[in-house]
C-alpha cells in the first residue's frame, strides 16, 4: 500500500513544484497545496464518469484518489468499492490493494484469509508486490497455514523480477535453511541484490556478512561500505559493528572503503 501512495505523492510533487523555484517558501507551499488540490480534482472530474462506465484502470486511480484523500476526503470504504469493482475485472494491481486493505483493515474488517485470496488472484498473474505479500504471508503464517517452501516459492517469482524487498526475505530463508536448502552463498548473493537497491536490513547483513566471511570472502573495507550505508537509517546496532570493524582496518583502509561509499551514493543518483 505505501509503495503505491508514494507513487502517487512523488508524481504530484514533481509536478506540483515545477515553475514555483523562485517563490518565497511560503508562497511556495501555498503555490503546491493549490496546484495540487487543483490537479487531483482535474483528475477526478475526468475518471469518474470513465470509472462509472466501468473502466477498469480509471477505477483503480479514483480508488487511489480515496485511499490517499487526494482531491476527495480520505474514504477507505470508498476506495474498497473502486479497487473491488476494478480487480472484478483482472486489475491486478487493484486485486493486491484490496488484500492490503484486508490486511491492515482499511475500509474492511481486518481479515488475513481474505487478504491472502486478493494477494493470490494478483500473483498468478504476476504482480510482484502480491507476490512478496504471499511470501510473507505464508512465512508468518497470516491467513494461511505457515509454509516457508510456499514462501520461498513466491518470494522467489517477486524477487526475479527484482523486486527488492522480495529479494531480502528469501536470502534470509536460504541463510537459516528454512523452506530451501542452506546455502549462505545464495542468501549473500540475494540480499547483495537487495542491498544494492537500498534496503537498509540486507545493507547492515551484508556489512556482517563481509567482516566474519559468511557466504562471501571476508572483506574488512566492504563491510564497512556497507554498514556504512546502513548507518544512514538504521539503528545504533549499526553504529557498533561499525566501531568494531574500525577497530580492525588501517587508515588507509578506511579511506578506501569510505570512497566506496560515495561511488555508491553517486550512481543512485542517475
Amino acid at each position: 500500500m505505501m509503495l503505491v501512495r508514494m507513487f502517487w505523492i512523488l508524481a504530484i510533487a514533481m509536478i506540483a513544484m515545477s515553475g514555483f523555484a523562485y517563490a518565497s517558501a511560503d508562497e511556495t507551499v501555498e503555490k503546491i497545496e493549490k496546484s495540487s488540490r487543483e490537479f487531483y480534482k482535474g483528475i477526478i472530474e475526468e475518471l469518474r464518469p470513465k470509472a462509472i462506465e466501468g473502466d477498469a484502470n480509471s477505477q483503480f486511480i479514483l480508488g487511489s484518489m480515496y485511499d490517499l484523500g487526494r482531491g476527495v476526503p480520505l474514504n477507505y470504504a470508498e476506495a474498497y468499492k473502486w479497487y473491488h469493482l476494478a480487480a472484478d475485472q483482472g486489475h491486478s494491481q487493484s486485486q493486491f490493494l484490496l488484500g492490503e486493505m484486508h490486511s491492515h483493515g482499511q475500509g474492511v474488517p481486518q481479515d488475513y484469509g481474505m487478504a491472502v485470496l486478493w494477494y493470490m488472484k494478483a500473483a498468478k498473474q504476476g504482480n510482484f508486490y502480491a507476490q512478496a505479500a504471499l511470501g510473507g504471508a505464508y512465512g508468518n503464517g497470516k491467513g494461511v497455514e505457515q509454509n516457508f517452501e510456499k514462501a520461498a516459492h513466491w518470494y522467489a517469482l517477486s524477487a526475479e523480477q527484482g523486486f527488492a524487498l522480495a529479494q531480502d526475505n528469501l536470502a534470509g530463508l536460504y541463510i537459516q535453511g528454512r523452506g530451501v536448502p542452506k546455502d549462505l552463498k545464495k542468501g549473500s548473493e540475494l540480499m547483495l541484490l537487495a542491498a544494492n537497491q537500498g534496503v537498509n536490513r540486507s545493507q547492515f547483513n551484508m556489512g556482517i556478512a563481509y567482516a566474519n566471511g559468511y557466504g562471501v570472502p571476508k572483506d574488512l573495507i566492504r563491510s564497512y561500505k556497507w554498514l556504512s550505508l546502513a548507518k544512514a537509517k538504521g539503528p545504533q546496532a549499526v553504529n557498533s559493528a561499525l566501531v568494531k570493524i574500525r577497530e580492525r582496518m588501517s587508515q588507509a583502509e578506511i579511506e578506501q572503503a569510505q570512497s566506496l561509499v560515495l561511488d555508491w551514493k553517486q550512481k543512485q543518483k542517475h
